[in-house]
C-alpha cells in the first residue's frame, strides 16, 4: 500500500525519444483494472487481480 502523498507520482517520458506508455495515471479499484487495459494485456492484468485478491480489503 502507498502510504506516500500523490505529488511524488511522476508520469515522465521516457530517454531517447521512446514514446511513454502511459499519461496519466488515477487510483482506482484493483477489480477495475482488467477493463482498463489493452487487449493484448488483459489477461495478465486477470492474472495479477487474481493473484493479489486476498491482500485487497
Amino acid at each position: 500500500r502507498f502510504h506516500g502523498d500523490a505529488s511524488e507520482i511522476q508520469i515522465n517520458p521516457p530517454p531517447g525519444g521512446h514514446t511513454a506508455e502511459f499519461d496519466k495515471w488515477s487510483w482506482r479499484p484493483m477489480q477495475d483494472l482488467p477493463d482498463l487495459i489493452v487487449p493484448f494485456k488483459r489477461k495478465v492484468y486477470e492474472d495479477v487481480v487474481a493473484a493479489f485478491r486476498h491482500l485487497v480489503p
